[in-house]
């Protein structure tokens, strides 16, 4: 009895975008999980939701954006094209702060009222109110302004309030008169 064997070799063909994330508005990311592609590609392909036109050939590029979207990958074998999809997620996360009024006496108790725009209940806040240890972590704050100058108005302090959120820091500042 004669018995042959053939040995095949086959090579398993993938493709990896990579995982759906989440990033800071402007913010550079590098497209492509690892690996891109297993086997042997001839060729990648990238387009996104915000065009079908290829913007790159790359296996794995750099892209920026401001805005949630998703990017298609085409990996073009001898005989076959695979397709994978990575959406990237953007906080924009906005920092922002009204007061109850901008120039003061001193000695006045001035409100400040948190008005971020796209934070989550996990946002963390610091506010600094433009003295040496004159800081809060509450969402909205308050702090009592003195100065030795006599009248209003002839002080200015820059309040600076930061919001961090998702791994992403917004910050904005305003000044207050005394």
């Amino acid at each position: 009895m004669l018995v042959f064997f053939s040995q095949f070799r086959i090579d398993a063909q993938t493709v990896n975008a990579g995982l759906d994330t989440l990033v800071c508005s402007g913010d550079t990311i590098k497209l492509g999980g690892k690996p891109v592609a297993t086997g042997s590609p001839v060729s990648f392909s990238w387009t996104s939701s915000a065009s079908s036109n290829v913007f790159s050939t790359d296996s794995t590029p750099d892209v920026s954006s401001n805005s949630t979207i998703s990017y298609y990958l085409a990996v073009t074998y001898q005989s076959t094209t695979l397709y994978d999809t990575i959406k990237v997620s953007v906080v924009k996360l906005t920092a922002n702060f009204g007061l109850s009024m901008a120039t003061v006496c001193s000695g006045t108790q001035v409100l400040f009222y948190d008005s971020t725009k796209h934070s989550s209940a996990n946002a963390t806040y610091a506010w600094n109110f433009g003295i040496a240890g004159a800081n809060s972590s509450n969402q909205s704050s308050s702090y009592t302004f003195r100065t030795n100058t006599v009248g209003s108005g002839s002080t200015s302090r820059t309040v600076t309030f930061t919001v961090s959120d998702s791994g992403c820091n917004s910050v904005f500042t305003d000044t207050v008169l005394v």
